[in-house]
C-alpha cells in the first residue's frame, strides 16, 4: 500500500468507468489519495476538494501521529466492532490490511512541493476537531495564508463559543480563477 499506488487505483476506477475527467474530492487517507491521484494524473482531475488532510506528517497534531504509529494488526480484534470492520469486505484479510495501513501511516512524507505545483482549483476544508491544524496544512501548501491561528499556547483549531465557523481558504490557483471550471 501507498499513498501513490492509492492515487493511480482512483484513475484506473475513472478510466474502468470511462471517465476522463472528474470533480475528486477526499477525507482524511481518502484526501492522500486524492491529491496523489491529482499529482500524477492531473489531466484527468477537473477540481480537487481536500478534507481533514494534512500535506505533510506533520501537519497531524502529535497525539494524532502517536495514534498513527500505533495502528497494526494487533488491534483486529478490538477493531471488530468498529464501523470500518463492518465496511470491510474481506473479514480473513483485516489484520493484514491494518498492518499495511500502519505500515503507510508511520512513514515520514512532505507533498508540499507537489501540491504547490498543481493547476487545477483546489478547495480545502478543514473543521474546528480535525486532527489536521488548519494553521499547519494550508500555509504548509499552496495557500495564500491560513484561515485563522490558534489562540497562544493552544494546538487546536479555534473559534469564539457560540459562532459557526465557516472559512474559505483561497489557494493561489483559485483566488486567480474565483471560480470553478465546469
Amino acid at each position: 500500500m501507498s499513498h501513490e499506488r492509492n492515487g493511480d487505483d482512483i484513475a484506473a476506477v475513472l478510466r474502468h468507468l470511462g471517465i476522463e475527467r472528474a470533480d475528486i474530492a477526499g477525507y482524511s487517507h481518502g484526501g492522500d489519495a486524492s491529491i496523489w491521484m491529482a499529482v500524477q494524473h492531473p489531466e484527468m482531475v477537473r477540481n480537487l476538494i481536500v478534507i481533514a488532510t494534512a500535506f505533510s506528517r506533520d501537519g497531524w497534531y502529535p497525539e494524532t501521529q502517536e495514534g498513527m504509529t500505533g495502528v497494526s494488526g494487533a488491534l483486529a480484534e478490538q477493531m471488530k466492532a468498529t464501523p470500518i470492520f463492518d465496511g470491510y469486505g474481506h473479514p480473513d484479510q483485516f489484520p493484514l490490511s491494518l498492518d499495511r495501513m500502519g505500515e503507510l501511516m508511520r512513514k515520514d512524507w512532505d507533498w508540499r512541493e507537489k501540491v504547490r505545483g498543481l493547476t487545477m482549483p483546489v478547495l480545502l476544508i478543514f473543521a474546528d476537531h480535525d486532527s489536521v491544524s488548519i494553521t499547519t496544512s494550508p500555509s504548509s501548501s499552496r495557500c495564500s495564508g491560513a484561515a485563522s491561528a490558534s489562540p497562544a499556547g493552544s494546538s487546536r483549531n479555534s473559534r469564539k463559543p457560540g459562532w459557526r465557523s465557516s472559512r474559505a481558504i483561497p489557494t493561489t490557483t483559485s483566488a486567480r480563477r474565483r471560480k470553478w471550471r465546469r
